[in-house]
């Protein structure tokens, strides 16, 4: 894991530099900053929060995400990119304009989902239903809730037409509004995230989907040291595994231990007949 933050931000300072200089040459910046964490699938839990009608990136961040993407694969070839935006967040700077006052400026930290919301739907308009949202964003109506409902009862950046916060569902015609009367004396404003219901099954879904990739990645080393010594005693064969892994997780003595008597129960390998604790490799 910290293999992949420390690479995550070689690739960055790179890729920033290279965006830097791109920037130059045509004459002006985007001002936009972007930054991707690379982790590696097998090793960090996923989560499938994002919906399932998954939504268009703003343009910029689109661009900036196939930018990173042919950066990435052109050090890494073979490689390939999965995007997780509901993992991620952004920072939107909000331009406040009341009448009668000087410009205030906040920047709001948000999901992914929101700052879609907000760039896409209310950096053109003010005031915008739910059904006009989720035809902007493509986001599903009974995502709206989740996304909406931080940013009109916790910081109060929006206003909803109807309703409070113990509604269950949002309404395709109710209109939501930038709060023209927002204030806040922080200039940045972390907006909190509402907990997905089924949270805890989404947790027990990834750690299960974790260690069923820990096993086919075990198996296959296990397999490639096998079909190249042939023969190997039980402990050379734990150990030879223990060290190809360590490059991407960790894995556990006990671990290898239950992978190997599988590929034994599939007639991949087989014990010594005089001496049980050698393996051999069945062709």
């Amino acid at each position: 894991m910290y293999k992949d933050m420390d690479l995550s931000c070689e690739l960055n300072k790179e890729f920033t530099e290279k965006r830097k200089q791109q920037q130059q040459q045509g004459g002006g910046g985007d001002g936009l900053e972007f930054e991707a964490m690379v982790l590696t699938s097998g090793i960090w839990p996923t989560y499938t929060q994002w919906p399932k009608n998954v939504p268009t990136l703003p343009s910029p961040i689109s661009s900036l995400q196939q930018s990173f993407t042919q950066f990435y694969v052109s050090k890494h070839s073979g490689r390939t990119l999965t995007w997780m935006p509901s993992l991620g967040g952004a920072v939107v700077r909000y331009n406040m304009r009341s009448s009668g006052s000087r410009p205030t400026v906040k920047d709001l930290v948000v999901s992914a989902a929101q700052a879609i919301v907000l760039t896409d739907v209310f950096n053109n308009d003010t005031t915008a239903t739910a059904a006009r949202i989720t035809e902007v964003t493509g986001l599903p109506i009974e995502e709206l809730r989740r996304i909406l409902f931080p940013m009109v009862y916790r910081v109060r950046v929006l206003r909803r037409s109807t309703g409070g916060p113990e509604d269950k569902q949002v309404g395709a015609s109710e209109v939501y509004s930038l709060n023209k009367e927002f204030q806040d004396k922080k200039r940045r404003i972390v907006v909190p995230q509402m907990a997905v219901r089924d949270e805890k099954a989404e947790v027990r879904a990834t750690e299960s989907r974790v260690n069923e990739d820990r096993q086919f990645l075990l198996d296959a080393v296990l397999v490639r040291i096998m079909k190249s010594k042939k023969t190997l005693s039980h402990n050379s064969l734990v150990a030879e595994t223990l060290k190809e892994c360590s490059a991407t997780f960790t894995a556990e003595i006990g671990e290898v231990k239950k992978r190997i008597e599988s590929l034994i129960e599939r007639e991949y390998l087989e014990r010594d007949v005089s001496n049980p604790s050698t393996y051999h490799y069945l062709a």
